[in-house]
Parts: C-alpha cells; structure tokens; sequence
C-alpha cells in the first residue's frame, strides 16, 4: 500500500508541477510532462488493480452476491492474479516495462520536436547526413562517381530526426544549453547513456549486445550489462521494479527540465499536427 500512498502523491505534485511551468499548454517543453504524468497515472492505476485483486484474495473486501453470480468467471481470474505466483511475477514484469517503454517514448517525441524547433537548418541538416559524412571519410581516396555518391546519399542520409539516433540529439541540447545547463553535465551525459542501453534491451527481454558495461544508480542500483545476456540489477525496493523505474525516469523528468530553462528559445515550439 506504500507504493500506491508514493504514485497517488507523486501524481499530485507533478499537477502542481506542471500548473507552475511558464509555457502554454499545447508547447512541447510542458506537454512532455503531461506525457509523463499520464504514464505514471496508468501505472498507478494498474497498481491499484493489482492491490484489489489481493484484497478480494483475503477477504478483505466482499463481494455482493448479485455481482458474484453476474461476473463470478471475472473476480475469480482477478483472485488468481493475487494468489498465483507466476502471475504475480508476469504482472509485475508487464506493467515495468509498459511503464519504462511508455515513459521513455513520450521522451524522445518529445525530444525530436524540440531538436527540430531550436536547431537551425543548417545544423539539422549536417546531423541528418551524419552517417553519410562518416562513409565519405572513409571512402575519401576512392574516386567515387556522381551515380555511386547519389546512392550513398539516399542509403546514408537520414529523412527526419526521428531517425537519428538518440545520443546524438542530446549533444545537440546540451550544445544549445552550455554554460546555462543547471546540473552535471558528465553525470547526465553519462546517465542518458545508461537509460539508452537500457532502453535497447526493452525487445530482447533484457537481452544486452554490446561492449560489457555497469551502472550504478544513484549508489543503490547496480546494473550489469554483459554481452548476449539479460541485465541483471540491485534495487532498494522490494515492489517488483516499478519504483526503481519511477525513480530512473524522475531523473530524466529533472534533465528535461535542466534543458528546457537552459535552451533560450521564446518561440511556441507545438507538439505535431495530429491530423483529421
């Protein structure tokens, strides 16, 4: 029940947080915080589920009998969910990464319309055509003819920054923030590494490739990535993973903060037309 009190305040404060933000409420720099807060609300609520599901279990709440004999196939499979181990652990796992995969994408959305209001064109186009720019570093003493460059070009030149990878945009911002960056920016480049690895195991079920690699979060969270097996990590909580993540992503709620106030940009930067 203490981790339901934590999200139910933890929804509230981040009202109040984003009541006080100096934006107009359709710019990127708050709707990211909107995101946010619907992906914790649904975690919250998924929670909630998850703890009445163990209170019908002890008898703790009652069951009229009117609605047990209305949906007595649907209490008893929420009864299973409390009583049975292996779904106890299968819905832990899926609301973690639920969680992680809605919070970390509501972030680099949002990333990508705020690279693309604050860079200039010139900029933009010098990142989307990175990969080209390497290839021709490496191929400089071929001489290439204009049919062989032409095709380099639309393999290796990127058509949005959506398709630029994430570390890359970060660069960006810290670049446009410099000195007016209020934090560490070693820590927090270093951090925004971690949170990319991680990201990337998302799909393999936790399954890192890659150069061996740990972490540790804020001196209480380790974590091991070693090639071609699942990561594995140290938690001060006992809930399942849930507020490791809810404490992970704050950091990163923080950083986003850090680059909004740091970026001068005065300009509405709208989140995309969603179309009709």
């Amino acid at each position: 029940m203490e981790d339901l009190d934590f999200l139910l305040n933890y929804t509230e404060d981040l009202k109040i947080e984003i009541e006080k933000l100096p934006f107009e409420r359709d710019d990127i720099r708050i709707v990211y915080f909107t995101y946010y807060f619907d992906v914790v609300y649904n975690l919250y609520i998924s929670k909630s589920m998850r703890e009445l599901s163990s209170q019908i279990s002890r008898r703790n709440i009652s069951i009229t009998k009117e609605l047990l004999e209305q949906s007595d196939k649907h209490i008893q499979r929420l009864i299973e969910a409390a009583d049975l181990e292996v779904l106890i652990k299968s819905f832990n796992n899926n609301i973690n990464r639920s969680f992680f995969l809605d919070a970390f994408s509501s972030f680099e959305v949002c990333l990508n319309v705020l690279v693309e209001a604050i860079i200039s064109p010139d900029e933009i186009d010098h990142v989307l055509r990175y990969s080209l720019n390497e290839v021709s570093q490496i191929l400089k003493m071929a001489d290439l003819s204009d049919s062989a460059q032409k095709k380099l070009e639309k393999l290796l030149v990127k058509n949005h920054v959506t398709h630029v990878p994430y570390i890359r945009k970060i660069e960006l911002l810290f670049k446009y923030a410099g000195k007016r960056y209020d934090g560490d920016v070693k820590n927090d480049r270093e951090f925004l590494n971690f949170l990319s690895k991680l990201r990337n195991t998302i799909h393999t079920q936790w399954v890192y490739f890659g150069k061996d690699y740990d972490y540790l979060f804020k001196d209480n969270a380790h974590f091991i990535f070693k090639n071609g097996k699942q990561v594995i990590w140290t938690s001060p909580y006992d809930d399942g993973g849930a507020m490791l993540f809810i404490d992970i992503f704050d950091r990163l709620k923080e950083i986003w903060k850090k680059f909004i106030f740091g970026i001068s940009f005065e300009n509405p930067i709208p989140i995309y037309d969603e179309g009709v």
